[in-house]
């Protein structure tokens, strides 16, 4: 698309290996205004970036058997400024962790959240990070 005619600019990234997930997620997002780009794996996650343009990446900390780190640490190497929302199912102990590593890492992490107490958090900060539309 061309960017002259582009009028909404908020595009958001979501990783999340589990599908009712990325639904709600997706679901989430396109309420609160966003564009929407899903992935499920970190190879998938590494292709959608390098084509999107998000304004905002939703990541689970879990895909499968492994964690985040190889996001994080490929989202560090490229000096990525998106804002990060840090997404699971885990205990919130791994959250935490998860945050000072994205964070010491130059990463912008924006919100954490459980996805047990409420993915609804995300909208709220989805819509407080959207850029205006143009008119």
């Amino acid at each position: 698309m061309d960017t002259q005619e582009r009028k909404n600019w908020n595009q958001a990234l979501i990783v999340d290996d589990n599908a009712p997930n990325q639904n709600l997620l997706r679901r989430i997002a396109q309420g609160a205004g966003y564009e929407v780009v899903t992935c499920s794996s970190f190879e998938e996650f590494k292709q959608a970036y390098a084509s999107a343009r998000p304004t905002v990446i939703i990541a689970d900390l879990i895909l499968g058997e492994e964690d985040c780190e190889p996001i994080l640490d490929f989202l560090a190497k490229v000096h990525c400024k998106v804002p990060l929302i840090l997404v699971t199912g885990h205990v919130a102990g791994f959250l935490d962790v998860m945050e000072t590593r994205a964070r010491a890492a130059g990463l912008s992490v924006v919100a954490k959240v459980e996805k047990r107490k409420s993915l609804f958090q995300i909208e709220d900060r989805l819509l407080e990070l959207r850029i205006p539309e143009v008119a």
